[in-house]
């Protein structure tokens, strides 16, 4: 991984560390070496650990900020839905991105919660039914 990349991976887990923080997650912290440690995940808050992903454009983010729903992939059960006010109602949508299924497995193997975030966007957590 490129040193931009890494500083990006950084800057965007502290982003969300103190997006925790503001909720009240006091002890929400970026994990040193996210990845590198014994200790997996991207930041981590009491009990929970969390994988933080992020790019400047997601487009399942643009169709659920569209339609104003969360959105449930049929072929793999992931649900994608706001952190904060999340969405009652639900689209279903065939297939699953490729990406968005390799973060899910990342994350179900550092037994830690995905979550996403793209340019100018809320955060979003992929959760499985």
């Amino acid at each position: 991984m490129g040193r931009k990349s890494k500083t990006k991976g950084a800057y965007y887990e502290r982003q969300f560390a103190q997006f925790l923080r503001d909720l009240g997650y006091h002890d929400a912290k970026r994990i040193p070496l996210s990845g590198a440690s014994w200790l997996k995940g991207d930041v981590i808050a009491g009990d929970q650990t969390f994988e933080v992903k992020y790019r400047s454009r997601i487009p399942i983010i643009n169709v659920i900020e569209k339609t104003q729903a969360a959105v449930k992939f049929v072929d793999t059960g992931l649900i994608v839905n706001k952190i904060v006010n999340p969405y009652d109602a639900i689209i279903e949508v065939e297939n699953t991105p490729k990406y968005l299924q390799q973060w899910y497995e990342q994350a179900v193997r550092e037994k830690a919660r995905l979550v996403i975030k793209q340019k100018n966007s809320d955060w979003y957590e992929v959760t499985k039914e």
